[in-house]
């Protein structure tokens, strides 16, 4: 299969079994998930997809170029949607605040991916460059 199918797989199943009972637990204090908070937990997985875009031609080509395996990728991603998915937790903090939650995760997802993104050019330039 593709590199982008096996991330996003990867990415979503871990996403979700994060943020479902977070959903679910926000429901507890009469929280709605928007669906538009939903989509920005892929927020993250497409900042990765576009980081690595515009430096290989692809992220078939970046696992090669890396000597990266899918099973390394699938963890990556994996990481990538725990955190993802935790960007919920803020809106169950500001429950009792009157506070635009579909503005807070959002916020909380971009700051996520920029984050996650770091961390993973990071990883990735430690283990290219044997350093």
């Amino acid at each position: 299969m593709d590199a982008y199918l096996h991330s996003l797989i990867a990415y979503a199943i871990v996403a979700n079994i994060v943020a479902i009972p977070l959903i679910l637990l926000g429901r507890k204090f009469s929280l709605r998930c928007h669906p538009i908070e939903y989509v920005m937990l892929y927020f993250c997985w497409l900042v990765f997809v576009l980081l690595v875009g515009s430096v290989f031609d692809d992220l078939n080509h970046a696992m090669v170029k890396l000597e990266v395996s899918s099973a390394e990728l699938n963890t990556v991603f994996g990481i990538a949607g725990f955190f993802a998915g935790l960007s919920l937790l803020p809106k169950i903090f500001f429950a009792t605040k009157k506070a635009n939650t579909v503005l807070i995760t959002s916020l909380t997802a971009i700051f996520v991916a920029v984050i996650c993104s770091k961390f993973v050019v990071l990883a990735f330039l430690f283990t290219s460059e044997g350093v």
